[in-house]
């Protein structure tokens, strides 16, 4: 994870007033990958594209 962090591959928001909610989705997102990565499919999409849907939908 500190690796996809660190390629700049997701999605981060820097608008300033949403920096709360951008952290409150960030754990979920990780709560949820932590939870079910083993349904990711690297034939559907690449890592980061599908923690990026996520991320960006919480």
């Amino acid at each position: 994870m500190g690796i996809l962090e660190a390629s700049g591959k997701l999605w981060r928001n820097y608008d300033e007033q949403y920096q709360d909610a951008y952290a409150e989705a960030w754990l979920k997102t990780l709560e949820y990958f932590y939870r079910r990565y083993r349904d990711y499919n690297p034939q559907q999409a690449h890592v980061a594209t599908w923690l990026n849907f996520r991320l960006k939908n919480e």
